[in-house]
C-alpha cells in the first residue's frame, strides 16, 4: 500500500470516496517543518561561509601587514647601505685627490707671489722677458691628472665642493691655454692686461683650492688618516 493509499481510501478518486483530511493536514505540517529545517540549515551554511570569508580576509590582512612591514624594513636597510656607500665614495674621492690639490695650491701661491713682487709685478711682467718666461714655465707645470680622472665620480661629493674642484680644473686649463697664445709680439698694454687677468683668475683658484683642501682634511680626519 502506498502513502497515497494511506491518506485516501480510494484511488483514483470517485464520488463515494472519503478523503482523510486530517492525514493531509499532517503531511502539510510535516512539509512545513522540513522546509523550516532546510531553511535553518541553509542559513547556518550561509553563516559558516560568511565566517570563513571574514576569517580569510583577516588572515590576508595580517599577511599583507607583515609583508608591508618587511618591505619597509628592507627599504630602510637598502637606504642605509646606499647612504653609507655614497658617504664612503665621497671620503675616498677627497682622500685620493688631496695630495695633488695641496701640491697645486703651493705652486699657484708661489706664482701669485711672483706676479705681485714688490707691487710691480705687472710692469715687470710686461717689460722683463726673463721674468715673464719664468711665470710661463711655472704655469705650464701645473697639472691635475688625478682630478681629471675622478671627474666622473664628483657626483658623490657635495655640490659646492665638487663645483670648486671643477672650477680649479677649468682655471688651470684656461691660464695654460692663454699662456701658450703669447708669442712675444704683444704690446706692453696687452701684457699688462694679461697679467691682471691671470692674477685675478689664479687668486680665485687659490680660494677654491683652500676650501677644497679643507674638505680633504676633514675626510682624512674621519678616516683617521691625519698624521700627528
Amino acid at each position: 500500500m502506498s502513502m497515497l493509499d494511506g491518506v485516501s481510501q480510494c484511488w483514483p478518486i470517485a464520488h463515494d470516496c472519503h478523503i482523510w483530511w486530517e492525514a493531509w493536514s499532517a503531511i502539510g505540517a510535516l512539509a512545513a517543518v522540513l522546509t523550516g529545517i532546510t531553511a535553518i540549515g541553509v542559513a547556518w551554511v550561509g553563516i559558516g561561509v560568511t565566517s570563513a570569508s571574514a576569517y580569510a580576509v583577516w588572515r590576508l590582512g595580517i599577511a599583507a601587514n607583515r609583508a608591508s612591514q618587511e618591505a619597509t624594513r628592507i627599504a630602510g636597510v637598502q637606504a642605509e647601505r646606499t647612504s653609507y656607500k655614497e658617504d664612503t665614495e665621497q671620503l675616498l674621492v677627497l682622500v685620493q685627490v688631496a695630495p695633488e690639490l695641496v701640491n697645486v695650491r703651493i705652486k699657484v701661491e708661489r706664482i701669485l707671489a711672483g706676479l705681485n713682487h714688490d707691487s710691480l709685478g705687472g710692469m715687470a711682467f710686461a717689460t722683463d722677458k726673463e721674468y715673464r718666461d719664468a711665470f710661463l714655465a711655472a704655469a705650464e707645470k701645473l697639472s691635475l691628472p688625478i682630478l681629471g680622472e675622478i671627474t666622473g665620480r664628483l657626483h658623490y661629493v657635495d655640490r659646492p665642493t665638487a663645483a670648486r674642484m671643477l672650477r680649479i680644473k677649468g682655471v688651470v686649463e684656461t691660464v695654460q691655454a692663454d699662456c701658450r697664445i703669447l708669442n712675444g709680439q704683444e704690446s706692453e698694454e696687452e701684457l699688462l692686461h694679461f697679467h691682471r687677468t691671470v692674477f685675478v683668475t689664479l687668486r680665485l683658484a687659490v680660494a677654491d683650492l683652500t676650501a677644497v683642501c679643507g674638505e680633504c682634511e676633514k675626510a682624512m680626519a674621519r678616516l683617521q688618516l691625519v698624521n700627528h
